[in-house]
C-alpha cells in the first residue's frame, strides 16, 4: 500500500534546511493564516507528458489526475511527490513573504497537505454516480434504520457530482443506540482516504430565524429557504447552512465551491 504520509514526511525533513535559510518569521501577524496552493497546469502537463487538449479531453470524460497519470505509466509515489514538493515550494514562498510563520507551516504540512493532495488527485467534478446502490463503510447505520431513531427530517442529495464514494453515518449523542438528536453523514472517496463531503443534520424550531449564522456569510437560496455560504480561505470550499423541513443542514467540502455545494443542496430531499 502507499504510504503517502511518508512521502510527506520525508519532503518536510527536506525542507528544514530551506526553511532555516528563511528570515524569521514568527512574528507574522495574520489573522487568519491562511494557504491554498493553485496548481500550475503547465506544470502538471508537462510532468503528465501530455498537451493542455489532452489533459481537457481526459478531465471532461470524468478522469481523475491519478487515472491520468496511470495511463501514462507514471507511479502514484511519482504523483505524490510532485504535489509534495510542488507543495512545499508555495509554502517556502508564503513563508518568506510572511503570509505564514512556521508554526502554520509546519501544522499545515503534517495535518492537511495530505488530504488537500489526496482531494486534487482522486476527485473530478466531471463524474456523475450511476443510480447504484450505496456503499456504506465502517459497519455504519443505514438509512432506513436511521429515520425510525431521529425526530427530525433526514435529508438526502440525490445529486453528488461524484462517481465513486460510500457513506458513513456518524449519530449523535455517541454513547445512544436507539434516539440520536443530530447525524453526520460522512460522503467519502471509494478508498476511504478522503472526505468529499459532510453534511451534518438536527431538528429546529419552527421559529427559528437563522440570524446566528449572519456575518461574513453570503446569503443564497436553497430549495425556496434562505440559506447562508462562507468560504473557506484555504480550500475550494466553504460550509453552506440551511433549514429545510424542520431541519437543519449543515453541508461542508474542501472539494466542491460554492456552485457544486448549492446545486448538491437544491437536490436535496426528506427520506420517507
Amino acid at each position: 500500500m502507499l504510504n503517502i504520509r511518508l512521502i510527506l514526511l520525508i519532503l518536510i525533513f527536506t525542507s528544514v534546511v530551506s526553511i532555516e535559510k528563511v528570515a524569521l518569521a514568527e512574528d507574522v501577524k495574520v489573522n487568519p493564516q491562511s494557504f491554498h496552493y493553485k496548481i500550475d497546469y503547465k506544470e502538471l502537463y508537462q510532468f503528465l507528458g501530455i498537451s493542455k487538449e489532452e489533459y481537457n479531453s481526459e478531465w471532461k470524460k470524468g478522469k481523475t489526475i491519478t487515472e491520468i497519470a496511470k495511463s501514462n505509466a507514471i507511479a502514484p509515489t511519482e504523483l505524490i511527490t510532485f504535489f509534495g514538493e510542488l507543495q512545499f515550494t508555495a509554502l517556502n514562498e508564503a513563508l518568506t513573504k510572511r503570509a505564514i510563520n512556521k508554526d502554520f507551516y509546519y501544522n499545515y504540512a503534517i495535518s492537511h497537505m495530505e488530504e488537500d493532495i489526496m482531494q486534487v488527485i482522486n476527485q473530478n467534478p466531471n463524474r456523475r454516480r450511476s443510480d447504484k446502490k450505496v456503499m456504506y463503510n465502517h459497519d455504519s447505520i443505514k438509512v432506513d434504520e436511521l429515520i425510525q431513531k431521529v425526530d427530525f427530517n433526514v435529508l438526502l442529495p440525490n445529486k453528488l457530482l461524484i462517481d465513486n464514494y460510500t457513506l458513513e453515518i456518524k449519530t449523535y449523542p455517541e454513547w445512544e443506540n436507539d434516539t440520536f438528536t443530530k447525524v453526520r453523514l460522512h460522503y467519502m472517496d471509494n478508498e476511504d482516504n478522503s472526505l468529499l463531503l459532510g453534511i451534518e443534520q438536527r431538528k429546529i424550531s419552527d421559529d427559528y430565524s437563522g440570524d446566528s449564522f449572519q456575518g461574513s456569510e453570503e446569503t443564497v437560496n436553497i430549495n425556496g429557504h434562505k440559506g447562508y455560504f462562507k468560504t473557506f480561505s484555504n480550500a475550494a470550499g466553504g460550509i453552506l447552512t440551511w433549514k429545510q423541513e424542520g431541519t437543519l443542514v449543515e453541508m461542508d467540502s474542501n472539494l466542491f465551491n460554492k456552485k457544486e455545494m448549492i446545486e448538491i443542496a437544491n437536490s436535496m430531499k426528506v427520506v420517507k
